[in-house]
């Protein structure tokens, strides 16, 4: 009868044991999972870029922008010339290298789009027309920033840039996010022919 009552507590002391196990790893697993979602929440945070980050970021590239834009300089060109449709151009070694650093491949259509009487792409070589500098007569003054979105891969602000001698506008100007780097996506050029 004594082993029959030992096997019987023997049995609910194992069952006893293997609940209490069950729980603590439950609760561990559990835990485990809460310190993950407060270990990742704070890094989604982390990834969108501050306002005064953003700030500068939009400032810088918006330069380079203007200055890319006006071309003189910015290019290394072959000494020789060539022609084509009877015009005087240099090929320019680093096009592509210096465009895609700074413009995403929307920003790069609309730039190619503005200078597409001054640049031409041949036989896989792109060509600089030897005459093509932007009118320089109206001089920059400053451009001032109004922010409109800021996410984790985009930033968008409205730029207002003043010149001599060119009524002030606003538009938007807009950088993404690729690889960690911020490429301007859209960028309006004061000079606009089409104007």
């Amino acid at each position: 009868m004594e082993n029959k009552k030992t096997s019987g507590f023997g049995i609910v002391l194992i069952l006893i044991l293997l609940a209490l196990c069950g729980y603590f790893i439950w609760m561990y697993m559990s835990d485990k999972d809460t310190t993950k979602k407060e270990e990742t929440t704070p890094n989604i945070k982390k990834e969108i870029i501050s306002d005064e980050n953003a700030l500068k970021k939009v400032q810088e590239k918006y330069i380079l922008a203007i200055d890319l834009y006006k071309l003189k300089d910015k290019f290394t060109k072959k000494d020789e010339k060539i022609k084509i449709d009877n015009q005087d151009y240099y090929e320019l070694s680093d096009y592509d290298k210096i465009v895609d650093e700074l413009f995403s491949p929307n920003g790069k259509k609309e730039f190619e789009a503005y200078h597409k009487d001054i640049i031409v792409k041949k036989d896989e070589k792109v060509y600089l027309k030897s005459d093509s500098i932007v009118d320089m007569d109206k001089t920059y003054k400053e451009t001032t920033f109004t922010k409109k979105t800021i996410t984790k891969d985009n930033i968008t602000y409205q730029a207002k840039s003043f010149y001599d001698g060119l009524e002030a506008k606003e538009y938007d100007f807009v950088l993404v996010k690729k690889d960690d780097n911020w490429l301007i996506d859209k960028f309006h050029f004061p000079y606009k022919k089409t104007e």
